[in-house]
């Protein structure tokens, strides 16, 4: 669960985020133009925000860990360590629970002696994934992960997505993909909630 109540958020001498409100269990779709506030809601219900950002509300909880999945994802790792040692100094002595989430990612045991610049984009998103899952996420916030992906690898990541039991929260620009990964969509323009309620309210 994901609950939201009165987040206004302030950079400087403007504001990001106005009085936004919402609370749900549901696959939520967060849609909207570019700058709208999408990744800034994001990062606010995963406690990420950048330290410059003033942020109030009345109330910003989940039901359990939440964890980013960034859209520049192969930047989110540290350049050069290889995969297998940016898990062992994340996960400590927690590393031995990874390889059957790598199996059930379909990520290959190869990845873990490959450095970021040698993953593709699709596998650096489904690395992060897995690290998410390893941290226990109950909730992914998933920042753009099909762009920039050809039809079959979207379709990859879709069915991947689907077949976990975290709940998703999806920031994207493709509505075909918010329609197939979620159940509600919230709609920010400007900062501004102008839509929350079910997909097919949205999509009808």
């Amino acid at each position: 669960m994901v609950e939201v109540a009165h987040l206004n958020i302030h950079a400087h001498q403007s504001q990001i985020l106005y009085d936004v409100s919402f609370c749900t269990r549901a696959h939520l779709a967060i849609l909207g133009s570019s700058g709208s506030g999408k990744s800034t809601l994001a990062k606010a219900i995963c406690g990420i925000l950048p330290h410059h950002l003033k942020v109030q509300y009345a109330k910003l909880a989940t039901d359990g860990r939440a964890g980013y999945v960034f859209q520049d994802c192969i930047s989110c790792f540290f350049p050069y360590l290889r995969v297998q040692d940016t898990f062992k100094m994340v996960l400590k002595d927690q590393c031995a629970k990874t390889p059957p989430i790598f199996e059930q990612l379909h990520i290959p045991n190869k990845v873990w002696g490959l450095y970021p610049y040698e993953l593709s984009r699709g596998m650096a998103s489904r690395i992060q994934i897995a690290l998410n899952l390893a941290l226990e996420a109950k909730i992914l916030l998933l920042d753009e992960v099909t762009s920039s992906l050809d039809s079959a690898n979207t379709k990859s990541v879709i069915d991947l997505l689907l077949r976990l039991e975290t709940q998703r929260l999806v920031i994207t620009h493709d509505e075909e993909v918010a329609y197939a990964l979620c159940d509600a969509v919230l709609v920010l323009e400007s900062g501004r909630v102008t839509y929350f309620g079910d997909k097919m309210g949205y999509f009808s």
